[in-house]
Formats: structure tokens, C-alpha cells, sequence
């Protein structure tokens, strides 16, 4: 999903502020820690960093333009593979080794019938199998690495908008456009729910999309960041929640209508007042690492990635990312940056 262009505000955690918010019948004032603390049903303290610690990048070692296509927006990386998905006027995946070779390319069909695909809102490879996310067509797509189509899998006639794996055995599927429950729930690898993950918040429903949420693993944990908010959360695998922790910038984005009852008019955000945003999460074994949008609407479409560690959240150091970063990855202390059409490996060293 890309984040929509608003107008600015950068608001820290921390700093008090009061404004505005009309009701159905009064209007009243209150803090970013009090619409916090009435969102979040877990407990999230803060990092407590004053600023952040950059880590030293080698030059990049190595440049690809992909010159034929369109619109890549996301960005798989593995042992023997980077893996590219384009967003143009149909849905490809590009395959590379890590010298930049082409290993296969794979062209999907968009529409309604059998292995076509009508919204691509996520992707995720396991064991040499992709998993598509399918938010159209309520599915999610399999295919072997070579693209060839495996089968459809239904969840429980839900929307399927973000997926990631889950001990490399299961399936972490997040739900927030649906109006049932289990907003997040763990599946088997073919479509079986086995159960609904730890809420995190006061009223999952109601909060839906202030909720919405990049997710990340490794095979110890599911890493969930809120786009609107500077908060990091991990699940272990049965779906329980074991560790929170607000990011390095703590940032906060002001909501309104928070004293409606409704669950079909859910509080909305401030619009004037959306700063930071959380684009990308990524994990490895050791790192959990998010991708900041600096100012929301920026035409510098200014980056930076911070990292933390995967065991407990605690904020470890920086990376410069390229202004107009859309995802990247991490593997063997490489930096993976996506931008345009443009994959740059960078090389960093851990002190």
C-alpha cells in the first residue's frame, strides 16, 4: 500500500499538544499520550534515544536499472535470489541472482478467474513457494519459484491485505479491511485457520485503519509496525504478543471522532497533522529494521531505517537510505534499497 500525501506536521512522542476534536455533541482537548494509551490495550514504553546513531555504508557495490519496468514496488530477498514485483499496467516479478543476472521472470494474469489477480496488496516467498495476496478476488495465490501457478487458497472468505511467514510453517495473515474477527490470525501453509493472533488493541475493529500495519519475521518471531504510528510490536509464533516498543521517534498521528461509538465510523486522522510514516518493516535473525518516510507529502521523499534488535526492540543504529526508497531488504550485513526502477546493494559493517 502507498502511503497517500497529506499535509505536513512532524509531531514527537512526548510533547504535549492539544487540539480540536469535534463530537456528536462537545468538543474537548486532550494529549498524544492520552489517544495513545486509549488506542493500544499493551503496554509500550518508550526507547528514551535522543538521536540517531548512523552506521558507516561502504559505496554500493552493485547498481541494477531494471529499464523494462514500470512501477516496482516491492522487494524479496533470500540466499540465492532478489526478487522484484512490479505494480504497472500488469503484475511481474523479476528474478535475479546476486550478481545481477536474470534468473526468470513471471508474468501474472489480472482478473477474476482461476490464478488471476485483481488487487496485489502483499507478497511473500516460503521455502522457494510466492504467496500473493489477493485483495479483490478474497484469495491468496501460490506459486513455485519458477512461476508456475500451485493453486488458490481461500481464509475463511476474508481479505487478505498483508501476509508474512510465520516460523517458515505458517502463515501470519492481517485482515484490517474485513468487518468480522480475526483481524489477525495464523493459517496453515494451505489455507487452514488454526487461530487468531493476540489483539493489540482497544478495539481492533473500530480502529482498523489507524492500524494499518507493514509486518516482518524471522523464525523466531512476526514483527508488526503501524504505518501512522512510531510503535514496533512482537508476536511469537503462536500469535502472542511478547515484546513492544515505541520506535526511536515515538511519532504519533492525532486522530478525530475518538468518542464515537460506531465501529462503521471509526476515528480518522488528522490529515494536517500527518508527519512520519512507517513504509516497510524487514527482520532477520538479529535485526528487525523499519523504513521511515521522514515527512509524509515531501517531494524530497526523504528515507531513513532504523534498526532494532528482533529479541527485545531496543533500538541498535541508522542507516542513509536514497530519497524515493519504495522497499528494501537485509542479508549478510547488505543493505537492499528499491527505488524507481533502481536495486542498489550496500555493504555495512556492525560495530
Amino acid at each position: 500500500m502507498l502511503i497517500p500525501r497529506f499535509n505536513l506536521f512532524k509531531t514527537r512522542m512526548g510533547k504535549h499538544f492539544f487540539f480540536i476534536l469535534i463530537g456528536i455533541i462537545t468538543s474537548y482537548s486532550c494529549t498524544p499520550n492520552d489517544e495513545f494509551d486509549s488506542l493500544f490495550s499493551i503496554d509500550i514504553p518508550d526507547q528514551n534515544i535522543d538521536r540517531r546513531e548512523y552506521l558507516t555504508l561502504n559505496k554500493p557495490s552493485k547498481v541494477f536499472l531494471f529499464s523494462e519496468l514500470i512501477n516496482p514496488q516491492r522487494l524479496l530477498v533470500s540466499n540465492n535470489s532478489i526478487i522484484t514485483f512490479d505494480y504497472g499496467n500488469e503484475y511481474n516479478a523479476l528474478r535475479l541472482d546476486w550478481n545481477f543476472n536474470r534468473l526468470n521472470s513471471i508474468d501474472f494474469s489480472s482478473g477474476q478467474g482461476p490464478s488471476e489477480i485483481g488487487q496485489l496488496t502483499d507478497v511473500e516467498v516460503i521455502a522457494d513457494t510466492l504467496y500473493l495476496a489477493d485483495a479483490t478476488n478474497a484469495l491468496i495465490h501460490t506459486y513455485d519459484i519458477q512461476g508456475n501457478f500451485i493453486r488458490s487458497l481461500s481464509i475463511d472468505e476474508k481479505i487478505p491485505h498483508r501476509i508474512v511467514s510465520s516460523g517458515n510453517t505458517k502463515l501470519f495473515v492481517s485482515t484490517p479491511l474485513t468487518s468480522s474477527d480475526g483481524i489477525e490470525s495464523m493459517y496453515s501453509l494451505d489455507g487452514r485457520l488454526l487461530h487468531n493472533a493476540e489483539r493489540v488493541s482497544t478495539d481492533d475493529l473500530r480502529y482498523r485503519i489507524l492500524l494499518e500495519s507493514e509486518f516482518a519475521s524471522n523464525p523466531d518471531f512476526v514483527f508488526r509496525a503501524p504505518q501512522f504510528f512510531g510503535v514496533l510490536i512482537a508476536y511469537d509464533n503462536s500469535g502472542a504478543v511478547v515484546s513492544a516498543k515505541k520506535t526511536i521517534d515515538g511519532f504519533f498521528t492525532p486522530f478525530d471522532n475518538r468518542n464515537t461509538d460506531s465501529s462503521e465510523q471509526p476515528p480518522m486522522f488528522n490529515r494536517n497533522e500527518l508527519g512520519m510514516a512507517t513504509l516497510r518493516v524487514k527482520a532477520t535473525n538479529d535485526l528487525v529494521c523499519t523504513l521511515i518516510i521522514k515527512q509524509v507529502g515531501d517531494p524530497e521523499m526523504e528515507r531513513v531505517t532504523d534498526c532494532y534488535k528482533s529479541e527485545n526492540l531496543e533500538y541498535l543504529f541508522s542507516l542513509e537510505t536514497p530519497n524515493g526508497t519504495q522497499d528494501f531488504g537485509l542479508f549478510d550485513n547488505n543493505f537492499i534499497t528499491l527505488q524507481d526502477t533502481t536495486v542498489t546493494v550496500i555493504e555495512f559493517l556492525q560495530e
